[in-house]
């Protein structure tokens, strides 16, 4: 059970969730709801006030890395350094993910029709999200997990997006959880949807 507070600000409130590992899961909340706060819990960027978080029946507080071998958090807001290009990026990708394909993040870069030599932080916000679903669907991690993934998409990248989250996962089924606050649009995406309203589920 997960609680967690910003000073008076309760973000989350005896939050108790399990997630299986092959399947997709939606996070529907409006904004402030507390998806992002419970999703940097579970990716271990920030700490619960109360409560703990097991991932393969292990504690990721007492061995944070059973979270970072297997979990890929695209967050809404990614500091990428600006004056990388997406192709220097994709290439650190290599190197943070064990099991990221290369040749896969090649082709989605073709497919969303992605600049690979364009600087990250000449990219409109439409194509850093481009660029955040190539690096989190090539990485390739058992636990992969979008925050928003399609701001600044037009509905053709939108559906272009789905289709390929629908694809991918039916070749290489994994745990997704993609919050998102766009319903009517992606429900028929989901096994299971998780509603966050004030901090609660």
């Amino acid at each position: 059970t997960i609680t967690k507070t910003y000073g008076p600000l309760v973000a989350l409130k005896d939050v108790t969730l399990k997630f299986a590992e092959k399947k997709i899961y939606g996070l529907f909340g409006r904004n402030g709801a507390g998806k992002t706060t419970l999703l940097d819990i579970i990716s271990f960027r920030i700490f619960a006030d109360h409560g703990s978080i097991a991932c393969y029946g292990e504690d990721i507080a007492g061995n944070p890395r059973i979270i970072a071998e297997n979990c890929c958090y695209m967050p809404e807001k990614h500091y990428f350094p600006e004056r990388f290009s997406v192709k220097r990026l994709l290439s650190i990708g290599k190197i943070i993910f064990p099991n990221y394909r290369e040749e896969y993040a090649e082709k989605l870069c073709r497919h969303f029709k992605l600049n690979i030599d364009q600087k990250y932080g000449l990219l409109s916000q439409g194509h850093q999200s481009v660029f955040r679903i190539v690096l989190g669907l090539a990485a390739n991690a058992p636990i992969t997990i979008f925050d928003e993934p399609v701001l600044g998409l037009d509905a053709v990248a939108r559906d272009n997006f789905y289709g390929e989250l629908v694809t991918e996962f039916s070749r290489n089924p994994r745990l997704f959880i993609i919050a998102t606050h766009l319903i009517e649009e992606s429900a028929d995406l989901f096994n299971e949807v998780v509603i966050i309203r004030e901090g609660r589920i």
